[in-house]
């Protein structure tokens, strides 16, 4: 079993199956993007990779063939703060994002589809944390990925805009999906967030701890949030990645 039940039983997700390649052993999802209806439309994202590690414990990491997708790196020193009176301060090989009190987004400069994220990151004090990405500068809607660097605790949700509606009504808040580490040392994480198509995957320290497909947002800038805190990253990787050379709708339907 997989040292997180939610990686194989994701939400929309119906189905895993194993296989073995001349590298060992592969995990294949399928998922569906209404899971009230289970019959059509399903989709089947890239693998994972199967291993057991020196405790016996079953654990996933990003299939080693998507490397062949990776683009052009976007330099990571051109970080930019969403609104506000905030800078991003450049120390050396980190990147420090701060806001003394409230919540401040921080995003690369380009508007991205598809991409891999690699980062260390560090909290200093009590605030809160997370990743952005395919956000609208606009709107704000995205993608928001809240993380407990302290407590292990990740946490996706899609935020979007219903302009057709009022009050209340007008903002779409969806919980897509929630994943837990053992967070050790606490407030400090060295994550690599990939969205590849539909397919979003998060792993952390090594580990694919989120594992899912969502249709709702396809492209958008990519960066942090802090809120209340100080967030420190270091050995910052932004690559672009190459499309999927198939579309959703060619894997639900053949």
């Amino acid at each position: 079993r997989s040292y997180a039940d939610n990686v194989l039983t994701a939400t929309g997700n119906y189905a895993g199956r194993v296989m073995r390649d001349d590298r060992g052993w592969l995990l294949w999802n399928f998922y569906t993007p209404d899971v009230r209806d289970r019959t059509g439309n399903n989709l089947m994202p890239p693998p994972k990779r199967l291993f057991r590690e020196d405790d016996g414990q079953l654990r996933l990491r990003t299939f080693e063939n998507l490397e062949e997708m990776l683009l052009d790196e976007i330099p990571a020193g051109c970080v930019r703060a969403l609104g506000g009176d905030c800078d991003c301060v450049e120390d050396g090989d980190r990147l420090i994002l701060e806001k003394e009190a409230g919540f401040q987004t921080f995003v690369f400069p380009d508007c991205v589809d598809c991409f891999r994220l690699r980062a260390t990151l560090e909290l200093d004090g009590v605030g809160k944390c997370g990743l952005v990405f395919r956000l609208n500068e606009e709107t704000r809607d995205g993608y928001y990925l809240s993380l407990d660097l302290f407590k292990g605790v990740a946490q996706l949700r899609a935020w979007d805009t219903d302009c057709d509606a009022t009050g209340e009504h007008m903002m779409d808040f969806r919980h897509l999906q929630s994943g837990y580490w053992l967070a050790e040392p606490r407030g400090r994480a060295e994550l690599q967030l990939m969205a590849f198509g539909s397919y979003i995957e998060l792993s952390v320290d090594g580990r694919v701890l989120l594992s899912l497909a969502d249709q709702t947002f396809k492209e958008g800038l990519a960066g942090a949030y802090v809120d209340t805190g100080k967030l420190t990253l270091s050995d910052v990787e932004m690559r672009k990645l190459a499309s999927p050379t198939q579309s959703d709708d060619h894997l639900a339907r053949g």
